[in-house]
């Protein structure tokens, strides 16, 4: 029988058996006192038995002492459950994944953005996933992730996407370079220079925007190493192996013995977005957007 049982039901029993007051629980249910009699009266006929004793005084029966230690429990679940459903649609709880290229937590507006993300809405679950750009398109295609943060995006954009940041680009040069004391470079300067880049399956739209950009400068880049890390790229650079290019966030990477130098030309810069499924948006999405467009108007590595 208790497949009929109501929650409201539960909540005005457990009025009455707090307040053993028929009168008072009416008042704190702000419903009538003979409108309470009569569902307290049908939930004893649904289950089968008294649950009070009415006269001289109200009390519990034993089956509503019962009844009693079972039904509060569920209905406080049964509050936190429909709290969380509201937090959830509100974009207060639940889990936002978000895909990431690595060097993008180098740009300290963006990890900015992430930690006010983080104190607007503590009951969200942050999940950052490292992947290629490549991999996040197909990761958000089938739902894996809710948005992501890319480096030089595609000209044409199948989903929704806001530039969030831009950087400089860095040429990182070892110490004993003798190019290594100017206070700026070109890269004609750098024309017969050795070169560690990353293969363009890392990034198809970043290496063909660093191809335009060495084209436009009358270069051709001498590549000598490939390396898909960063990391890997600057310690190739620091034994001597070449030289290499990279975003301004970067520099924060401290390594002894190589030295990072800005580009003077105003079109060696990358950008980053942030993307994500408008048929699949989110006030979590929505959120970290916001933030994340606030820190594009920060004073940031221009």
């Amino acid at each position: 029988m208790t497949e009929h049982v109501e929650l409201r039901h539960l909540r005005y029993f457990i009025a009455v058996a707090e307040e053993l007051s028929f009168g008072h629980a009416a008042e704190r249910l702000r419903i009538t006192q003979p409108s309470l009699s009569l569902q307290i009266q049908s939930l004893e006929q649904t289950i089968g038995t008294e649950l009070f004793v009415r006269r001289p005084h109200v009390r519990l029966t034993k089956a509503g002492e019962a009844l009693l230690t079972r039904a509060k429990p569920i209905l406080d679940q049964t509050d936190e459950a429909v709290q969380l459903a509201r937090n959830v649609a509100l974009g207060k709880e639940g889990i936002l994944r978000m895909g990431i290229v690595p060097s993008v937590l180098l740009v300290s507006s963006l990890t900015r953005a992430i930690r006010r993300f983080r104190e607007r809405f503590p009951g969200v679950e942050l999940r950052l996933l490292e992947m290629s750009t490549v991999s996040q398109f197909e990761a958000l295609r089938i739902g894996r992730i809710d948005a992501g943060l890319i480096r030089q995006p595609p000209d044409k954009m199948e989903y929704s996407s806001e530039i969030v940041a831009k950087e400089k680009l860095m040429v990182v040069l070892p110490a004993s370079h003798p190019l290594a004391e100017r206070s700026r470079l070109t890269l004609s300067m750098l024309a017969d220079e050795s070169w560690i880049l990353f293969p363009r399956s890392v990034n198809i739209n970043l290496y063909d925007h660093l191809q335009k950009i060495f084209r436009k400068a009358g270069i051709s880049p001498n590549v000598v190493q490939e390396a898909s890390v960063i990391q890997t790229q600057i310690s190739l650079v620091e034994s001597g192996l070449g030289i290499t290019v990279v975003p301004a966030g970067v520099r924060r990477i401290q390594v002894p013995g190589v030295v990072y130098h800005e580009l003077s030309s105003k079109d060696s810069s990358t950008t980053i977005a942030f993307f994500w499924r408008e048929d699949r948006t989110s006030p979590m999405v929505n959120a970290m957007r916001e933030e994340m467009l606030i820190s594009n108007n920060d004073e940031e590595i221009l």
